[in-house]
């Protein structure tokens, strides 16, 4: 597991100080990610074989969440239609199952990929997106990978800056990605809960959840807000 050396502790603090100012800012305008998961949330608690089809058709991420998804959850509810049976099976494994996480997440992207593809070539079995699919099961639980984010891939902020200021192995870093997969999304996970211990620590965060997380990784990691936080 990724573990913040105490001596940038300080740093890591700082900006999560930073990160809880700005949103209170009229700049900050993520409000309607923390509803739309809110209530996706909440429509999936309830979900089982008998209605797994009808509830993932009703999630409806355009206009919230990035088209690719909104593509690859047409494509997914497609795929379910077909065979209903093995769908879920596959499904209930990804949210519910003990196992280890990165098996899980292999396990799901194997199932799914191909068959995602005979449907769109706009919404693939990514990283990103089987996060968002576990995010729209359990956003407290699960954070949202996003590879420009976490990787400071061209950013003009990248989250690499917060990964050396916070003393994450570089080795490790590297580590996370789509050869890797379910591993790569398990260091991820990893970085997200010592991360999560942080804010907490911060009495306004007290009840911050891997949503939070990733919000926070989205403001000070992306191009999006870009206002010089790293």
């Amino acid at each position: 597991m990724a573990s913040f050396n105490t001596d940038k502790q300080a740093k890591i603090h700082e900006l999560i100080m930073e990160y809880l100012e700005f949103t209170k800012s009229n700049d900050y305008s993520e409000q309607d990610k923390f509803e739309f998961f809110k209530r996706t949330n909440k429509l999936l608690s309830a979900i089982d074989e008998t209605n797994a089809i009808l509830l993932l058709s009703e999630v409806k991420p355009a206009g919230t969440i990035d088209k690719n998804f909104a593509y690859f959850m047409d494509a997914l509810v497609a795929v379910a239609k077909e065979n209903p049976k093995q769908f879920w099976s596959e499904l209930s494994n990804l949210y519910r199952n003990r196992i280890d996480l990165a098996d899980r997440i292999d396990r799901f992207e194997k199932y799914a990929a191909p068959l995602i593809e005979k449907k769109t070539t706009m919404g693939k079995a990514d990283l990103r997106n089987i996060s968002l699919l576990l995010a729209i099961y359990d956003s407290s639980s699960y954070p949202i990978y996003k590879s420009k984010e976490f990787r400071g891939i061209g950013g003009k902020n990248p989250v690499d800056g917060v990964l050396s200021k916070i003393g994450i192995s570089k080795m490790k870093f590297n580590d996370v990605g789509q050869s890797y997969f379910g591993r790569g999304y398990s260091i991820f996970f990893s970085f997200c809960t010592e991360l999560l211990v942080e804010m907490k620590k911060c009495p306004e965060l007290a009840s911050a959840n891997m949503l939070t997380v990733q919000d926070f990784i989205h403001v000070v990691g992306s191009d999006f807000y870009g206002h010089g936080m790293l």
